[in-house]
């Protein structure tokens, strides 16, 4: 094995080793989004208020088989089973061409809402799996949702 493939080797250990221990210290503290844009932390207000507990009908969705160019839009349903409201501080896609609608306002205890999520299949032909991550002040703060369609030209 070269001299350059062992010092690699030996980097990504000692790294990996650092993680588990420092998550080790600590094994309930979250780790944490970055919001790039603003230089903020993304969760923060999430972790201050009182929990709550939301509830998808389905996590994931597949559009199927679609055209390249396609627009395609799927509103995910959940509803807020806990006893104190929803507040959705933020919801992202995994990449420009997914873009979550999210409710602004606060989801009471036993109502309903809907994660609208749209698709632009442009320059993506081939298998898609995308991701849409809500933070809101729930248990853990983030929850996945997918996407998934299978573009052709």
């Amino acid at each position: 094995m070269s001299k350059g493939i062992k010092l690699g080797l030996g980097l990504f250990i000692v790294g990996a080793f650092a993680y588990v221990a420092s998550r080790m210290v600590d094994p309930q503290q979250p780790i944490t989004h970055i919001n790039e844009e603003a230089g903020a932390t993304i969760g923060q207000e999430s972790k201050k208020r009182a929990k709550t507990m939301m509830v998808f009908s389905e996590s994931t969705h597949d559009f199927g088989s679609i055209k390249e160019g396609d627009i395609k839009e799927y509103a995910f349903q959940f509803k807020n089973n806990g006893n104190e409201p929803l507040i959705i501080e933020t919801a992202k896609g995994s990449c420009g061409c997914t873009v979550p609608e999210y409710p602004k306002e606060a989801i009471a205890p036993g109502a309903s809402g809907y994660i609208k999520v749209k698709f632009n299949s442009k320059g993506k032909v081939g298998a898609n799996s995308k991701k849409v991550t809500i933070i809101a002040n729930t248990e853990p703060i983030s929850t996945v949702l997918t996407i998934t369609a299978q573009v052709s030209e």
